[in-house]
């Protein structure tokens, strides 16, 4: 090899001298396994072996690597350490080998590396886990022969330095990322270091040992640890280990006074465990500033006045017109759409998505809040709300819930308005006569369901308890200031544990000027497991709600309306008993089951419960949200987009809204809201599954499986219930039929079980396929002949069971159900079908005259209507495949004059 030059090696000495690393080093632990990592690097150190020093980032693995070359044959000899996460890639290997001179080039001058530079001393190489394979070879080669190349040499080169390897990761992570020659070489010279949260009672040692060293460096005399200082320790995770302890003593110690106790306060370790995968939004001053306006959420809570004044004006004005009027129909009553189909979707999705950030904006309490006003009696709340606390808002929630469907109110205009009515003054009475928001924290029915999903959400309030003990002594985020209310909820930032006591005002946050609260971004179901005493009321409502959701799609079950015919009984007993039985068969299985868990947990059952129930809310809340698309996917958002279509032609074409029948083809097919439903509900058992092994193990990590099967068995219960209701077929069962009405029909076959396939039904009759300008679009509309409708009377079809819709899908539920309960005439050219319907204000004496438009127009059946307004008949079909159009009339049975007609379209 060429020699270096003799500047070279003067200036290679000078560099060596600054780079030396003392190694006075202690190693502190009583934990068995830092206790056999000592004894094994003392062994390797005397048989002056290469080591491979593994661990997390902060274990102390330098402080191994020294405490080697402090026991070596040679401790006196140099020690240097390097770390190639300080290096760039191309300086790795002149820094450790050095670079071979050129005499030839004037740029290529040589440099001696530091294995050349130590001599007999040692190198630790930090972060050998970058170490890229041609240097791992290198070094192979190196250890083994006792000789290497420089970074462009040839010739090789002799040196005595003894090499250690200091790594970060797992061992397994580290020793893949090394050559199999280097790992062979390696073999049984591995010291691994655990990570301190597996040392726990080595924390109070090192945290003493760190004290005493810096209070001899800053000259200060300390007197140990307070007791909570060390639960404080002990209790946290320290993600960055020994290092991370060491600057949390370092800092405590400048902190303190002279000659006293560490107290906890000076043991900073924030975040805790609960903070921890949780970021808070207010960091950003920006947004801080945003939400800290004095309009927000005023503007929302204005906005959303002004849609409940629409919504109650338009349901009561139409609820108290006559049947006939337009907005008395559903498709046709913006307050009815806007309420149903806009309103109550987006309740429970807001709560999961934002807390209860609708309570925030709510305009029921809104109002409430613009009356108390102008008179304020602030009564404190009465002692048996307090009492009763959550179970008020359950006990409200099922009442409500109950009285609406019991009362078909969200059939009928008048109905809603009023219920909106209702719910107004008593909010109004409340927020007049008692202090804060008492109707909405212990009286309004939608906040148990509120409260109890926005336990699954991604945001929270909460204060730092820190800040609040330290910087805060008047509590004005409860109390309130001069322009800004107190907690509405009568709740406080710093000890509030679950969303379900927060409304998401944001009254705390413009009341405190020393940012102690926090508006965190979690994950989702965090809070389920994360609540050290959950309520009893709420985990129990969470299960109530999973029988409650499955009840509301009950009724649409084509099977169960066949059982309800078929009974025969009244339907508000009906209504009643199977409201009970989907509570009972909630409740009483999670009692079973938490009894059962409860005794593998040697807990009381009520805890049980208290704990367990929580898990059931992800499930409860798939199954509501399941219910509320299958309406909107199914009808509403048809009903939707046909009154925009009607309110189109009402503005450019003057027809007053209800005077055309609107059709809005179907776009989204049934397959794809069975699947979504599956996905939601199936996604709900998941979120649940997770919840209930999370509250388990954070109880304790022994017999987990023990007390979830009880629980676990009673979900998948749960779960395939649901899949029966959710996915089963809906619609109106067939019925028995009379005679037809026409004349000369031809025996009838055997009706099939099912629709008959579109190859064995008969063809449609031929027509001209339209123009693109006059093909059918997907919104269409026709208009009435009101000159020849006297009569206020209205249709409702009962078979198939359409009501008074304009429109439906032969692949709807209904339709299909309707088609099995055809005749197939001798011949298979026809099929007949039964027609059932009722007509509402009918003359005596009048008649129903049923005909279908195929192309063209063909009569059916003429009837008689009956005293209760009933008629039925059957028509013929030549195939399910086209658009048909059954035409209903009320015609007198004397003048053949038409009374009142209806206009079903089946597409």
């Amino acid at each position: 090899a060429v020699p270096a030059k003799p500047g070279e090696v003067a200036q290679s000495h000078d560099q060596l001298r600054q780079v030396i690393t003392p190694t006075d080093v202690q190693v502190i632990g009583e934990d068995k396994r830092i206790r056999e990592a000592k004894k094994k690097i003392e062994k390797l150190a005397k048989e002056d072996q290469t080591v491979l020093v593994v661990g997390a980032s902060g274990t102390g693995k330098r402080t191994f690597a020294r405490y080697y070359h402090q026991l070596s044959l040679h401790p006196d000899y140099s020690y240097v350490e390097i770390s190639l996460a300080e290096l760039d890639a191309n300086s790795v290997g002149p820094a450790i080998f050095g670079i071979e001179a050129d005499p030839s080039a004037t740029h290529m001058k040589g440099r001696i590396g530091y294995l050349e530079m130590l001599g007999t001393g040692t190198l630790a190489i930090a972060h050998a886990e970058l170490l890229d394979a041609h240097q791992q070879s290198n070094l192979v080669t190196y250890l083994r022969f006792g000789w290497f190349h420089r970074v462009y040499g040839r010739e090789s080169v002799k040196a005595k330095t003894k090499v250690l390897f200091i790594a970060t990761g797992t061992e397994a992570d580290v020793l893949a990322k090394l050559t199999p020659e280097l790992r062979e070489l390696l073999q049984d010279r591995i010291v691994f270091l655990p990570p301190l949260i597996q040392r726990l009672k080595d924390i109070p040692i090192l945290a003493e040992h760190y004290l005493q060293v810096f209070a001899k460096k800053n000259a200060k005399r300390v007197n140990g640890l307070a007791r909570e200082a060390t639960e404080k320790l002990v209790s946290y995770s320290w993600p960055g280990n020994i290092k991370e302890l060491e600057n949390v003593i370092q800092r405590a110690t400048i902190v303190a006074s002279e000659d006293v106790i560490i107290p906890g306060d000076l043991i900073f370790v924030i975040p805790s465990e609960k903070e921890i995968h949780k970021k808070n939004l207010l960091r950003q001053d920006k947004i801080r500033e945003i939400l800290r306006h004095p309009l927000v959420p005023k503007v929302f809570v204005w906005f959303n006045i002004l849609m409940v004044f629409i919504m109650a004006g338009f349901t009561l004005y139409g609820g108290s017109r006559p049947q006939d009027h337009a907005l008395q129909d559903f498709g046709n009553n913006p307050g009815m759409l806007i309420t149903w189909l806009v309103w109550f979707p987006i309740l429970p999705i807001s709560a999961f998505l934002l807390g209860r950030i609708w309570c925030a904006v709510c305009p029921i309490a809104g109002i409430g809040e613009l009356l108390s006003r102008i008179k304020k009696f602030n009564l404190p709340v009465p002692k048996f709300l307090k009492r009763m606390d959550f179970w008020m808002v359950v006990i409200s929630f099922l009442f409500l819930d109950y009285v609406e469907e019991f009362l078909g109110v969200a059939k009928k205009p008048w109905s809603t308005g009023m219920l909106l009515v209702i719910i107004i003054s008593v909010s109004a009475v409340f927020c007049i006569l008692f202090e804060r928001k008492t109707f909405c924290r212990y009286v309004c029915p939608l906040a148990g369901m509120l409260g109890t999903y926005s336990t699954l959400s991604v945001l929270e309030i909460r204060g730092n308890k820190k800040i609040c003990q330290t910087q805060c002594g008047q509590h004005l985020c409860y109390k309130g200031t001069e322009h800004t209310n107190g907690c509405p909820m009568f709740s406080y930032p710093a000890s509030l544990t679950t969303n379900a006591e927060c409304m998401l005002c944001l009254s705390c946050l413009k009341s405190c000027e020393n940012r102690g609260v926090q508006l965190n971004l979690r994950p989702p179901l965090q809070e389920l497991w994360h609540q050290s005493q959950p309520a009893l009321s709420l985990s129990l409502f969470g299960v109530m709600l999973v029988g409650l959701m499955a009840r509301h799609q009950f009724p649409a079950l084509t099977s169960w309306q066949t059982v309800q015919q078929g009974l025969n009984w009244p339907e508000g007993l009906i209504h009643t008993l199977t409201y009970l039985g989907f509570l009972a068969m909630a409740v009483v299985p999670f009692v079973l089951s938490a009894t059962l868990s409860a005794a593998a947990s040697q807990e009381k059952v009520s805890e049980n419960m208290a704990h367990y129930g929580m898990a059931f809310i992800p499930l409860a809340l798939s199954g509501h949200v399941a219910h509320v698309l299958h309406e909107f996917l199914q009808e509403g958002i048809y009903e939707m987009l046909g009154y925009f279509v009607k309110l189109y032609y009402s503005v450019t074409a003057g027809n007053p809204i209800g005077t055309r029948d609107v059709v809005v083809s179907p776009f989204i097919h049934t397959s794809v809201i069975t699947f979504i439903k599956f996905m939601l509900i199936t996604g709900g058992l998941l979120g649940s599954v997770i919840a209930l092994v999370m509250i388990a193990r954070r109880a304790s990590v022994r017999s987990v499986m023990g007390r979830i099967m009880p629980h676990l068995i009673l979900l998948l219960f749960f779960w395939t219930a649901y899949l029966f209701i959710f996915l089963g077929s809906t619609g109106a069962p067939a019925e028995a039929t009379g005679s037809p009405a026409t004349a000369g029909q031809s025996t009838t076959a055997t009706p099939p079980s099912t629709p008959p396939p579109a190859s064995a039904l008969p063809a449609a009759v031929p027509k001209p396929v339209p123009a693109p300008s006059q093909a059918v679009p997907p919104v269409a509309a026709s208009a009435k002949t009101p000159s020849t409708v006297v009569s206020a009377a209205t249709f409702s079809l009962l078979l198939p069971d359409i009501k008074n819709a304009a429109s439906i899908p032969w692949r709807s539920a209904v339709v299909s159900a309707w088609v099995r309960s055809g005749q197939a005439v001798a011949g298979g050219k026809q099929y007949l079908l039964p027609v059932q319907g009722r007509v509402v204000g009918a003359v005596p004496g009048t008649l129903v005259q049923v005909s279908l438009e195929v192309g063209t127009s063909t009569a059916q059946f003429v009837v008689p209507v009956d005293a209760k307004g009933l008629f039925q008949g059957q028509i013929r079909l030549d195939s399910f495949n086209q658009r048909t159009a059954i035409v209903l009339q009320l015609v007198d049975a004397k003048t053949k004059k038409v009374l009142s007609d209806h206009r079903v379209v089946i597409f």
